[in-house]
C-alpha cells in the first residue's frame, strides 16, 4: 500500500527572513553576497524529506514553529488556542491516519578558496 502524502501549505511556515546588513530579505544561500565573507558556494541541491506523521506528532512539530510563538506572544490566542484550531483544522487531513509529510530543503556546501589562490 503507497503511503498517503498530506499537502500541508495551510500551516507551513513563512520563508525564513534573515538580517544581513538589509541585503537579502528570504533566506536563500544562492543569492548570499559569500564571497565578502570569504566564501564560495560549491554545491546546492533541493531536497524533499518524507515523513510519517500522526496528528499529534504534526501538531507537535507545527506548534514548535518560531511563527506560532510570534503569534501567541501577538495575542493572537493561547497556546491551547492555538492548538485546538490547528487540531479541528487539521483532523479531516488525518482522518484516515498516519501522512507522509513533505518537508523540503537544500543542502549547499560552502567553501574558502584555496591559499593558492588567494595570491
Amino acid at each position: 500500500m503507497r503511503p498517503r502524502v498530506a499537502s500541508l501549505a495551510l500551516c507551513a511556515p513563512q520563508p525564513r527572513r534573515a538580517v544581513l546588513a538589509g541585503l537579502v530579505d528570504e533566506l536563500d544561500v544562492r543569492e548570499l553576497p559569500l564571497d565578502g565573507y570569504g566564501l564560495r558556494l560549491l554545491d546546492y541541491t533541493d531536497v524533499e524529506c518524507r515523513l510519517p506523521m500522526t496528528l499529534d506528532s504534526y501538531l507537535r512539530y507545527m506548534l514548535s514553529e518560531t511563527n506560532v510563538d510570534n503569534a501567541i506572544a501577538r495575542g493572537a490566542g493561547s497556546a491551547e488556542e492555538v492548538r485546538e484550531w490547528c487540531r479541528g483544522t487539521l483532523e479531516p487531513v488525518f482522518a484516515n491516519g498516519e501522512v507522509s509529510v513533505v518537508i523540503p530543503g537544500h543542502i549547499a556546501t560552502l567553501g574558502r578558496p584555496s591559499p593558492a589562490r588567494l595570491s
